[in-house]
């Protein structure tokens, strides 16, 4: 089971998801789910882990490497919408998780 909590910040850019992994390690290149999107022009960003040292883990690896999503087994983790530079006038393309 993958129980996703999505917290809407009031802004629009402060969002934060919830990530409970109660099985394996999963590794998707997407889901199909669009409350997984980050808000326009940001990215999600790793901002706590269950699988910190600090709490007897081993640390957590990056959550969204390659374009794909990689959610460590039997973890929680919290992913904050974190800013994207834009560098060109075409705007940035917005992944549906």
């Amino acid at each position: 089971a993958l129980p996703i909590l999505r917290f809407m910040g009031e802004h629009g850019d402060d969002d934060r998801l919830l990530i409970v992994n109660l099985g394996a390690d999963l590794t998707r290149r997407s889901f199909a789910e669009p409350l997984l999107a980050p808000p326009a022009h940001h990215y999600w960003c790793l901002q706590w882990s269950s699988e910190e040292p600090k709490y007897g883990g081993t640390g957590t690896p990056e959550v969204l490497p390659s374009e794909r999503w990689h959610i460590p087994g039997e973890s929680a983790v919290v992913l904050e919408a974190c800013e994207r530079a834009v560098t060109n006038d075409h705007g940035v393309k917005r992944r549906t998780a």
